[in-house]
């Protein structure tokens, strides 16, 4: 695990205020509300990642046009491995992806938190998921996000973002 350059606290901030279309779509529409906490525009060493799932030590970044390039490509090859040596686990999605398979998108992430959810509290790696050990529980398919035009994927606690009345900050 890398300590963070508090340099970077006011771009990550500026991030947030300034957020891609798909990017604003996968924290609202998903994300946000989704049973085990993600944050978005994370500082993690010396890089800000799009959103991050902390227990299960998994990035999500997502792609515009410009990191089909060559040089923002070998720029993303070398972050990623920098990511993975710090025993982070990278998924990338391009934003076309977004925009044309939202629901696919989103299964993905839930089976990479899944999994990885389940092997680190697993003293046996092939152990199934937390589904019904008190851990992630159901989590209903991202396509009724599409349908319902909302995030069904309410925590325990209530209120509009799950956690109690109080609405979180996303300065995390």
């Amino acid at each position: 695990m890398y300590n963070y350059d508090r340099n970077l606290v006011p771009r990550a901030r500026e991030m947030r205020s300034n957020a891609t279309k798909q990017e604003n779509h996968l924290w609202y529409d998903f994300l946000r509300a989704y049973p085990v906490r993600c944050h978005r525009q994370k500082i993690i060493g010396e890089y800000i990642v799009d959103f991050y799932c902390p227990q299960a030590k998994l990035i999500i970044e997502l792609d515009g046009q410009h990191h089909l390039e060559r040089n923002q490509a070998e720029y993303d090859e070398e972050r990623t491995k920098y990511l993975n040596a710090g025993g982070y686990r990278v998924i990338r999605f391009s934003n076309a992806m977004v925009e044309a398979q939202f629901a696919t998108v989103c299964e993905r992430i839930d089976q990479e938190i899944r999994q990885r959810v389940a092997i680190k509290s697993s003293p046996r790696p092939s152990a199934t998921p937390l589904a019904n050990e008190g851990g992630l529980g159901a989590v209903p398919q991202c396509k009724a996000v599409e349908e319902a035009g909302k995030a069904p994927f309410a925590r325990e606690g209530g209120g509009p973002q799950g956690r109690g009345e109080q609405k979180r900050g996303d300065t995390q």
